[in-house]
């Protein structure tokens, strides 16, 4: 093979990408961004048993309320948490792209019954 046919080669191939941003290729099938919606929550807990990364958890917050919380640092968008979940409270959405200035950035928390924070 000659070296004009080694450089030639890549472009007798199909393209094996898509654009960007217009839209992700159809393979694409992971859950993408999971979301929490905690007045859905009944504090079942099957999610975090579940999490293969300990992404999720579930700790005393203030007033002796809950705070669920998940880190997109961890997390490897495996849907298992949203696939456990009897009542439907975490979900995939069509979300893909996650930036951060710090690690801090990266997690959500959720006060059980009522909304989300930083």
């Amino acid at each position: 093979m000659g070296l004009v046919d080694l450089i030639l080669r890549p472009l007798a191939r199909p393209r094996a990408t898509v654009g960007y941003p217009k839209r992700l290729a159809d393979s694409v099938t992971t859950m993408r961004v999971p979301r929490f919606q905690p007045d859905l929550c009944t504090d079942d807990r099957a999610c975090l048993a579940i999490c293969p990364t300990n992404a999720i958890a579930i700790e005393a917050a203030a007033g002796g309320g809950r705070r669920w919380s998940l880190d997109y640092g961890q997390c490897i968008f495996c849907a298992e948490c949203a696939r456990v979940c009897p009542s439907l409270a975490i979900h995939g959405t069509g979300e893909f792209e996650m930036a951060a200035t710090d690690r801090a950035g990266v997690i959500r928390h959720y006060e059980l019954g009522g909304s989300a924070s930083d």
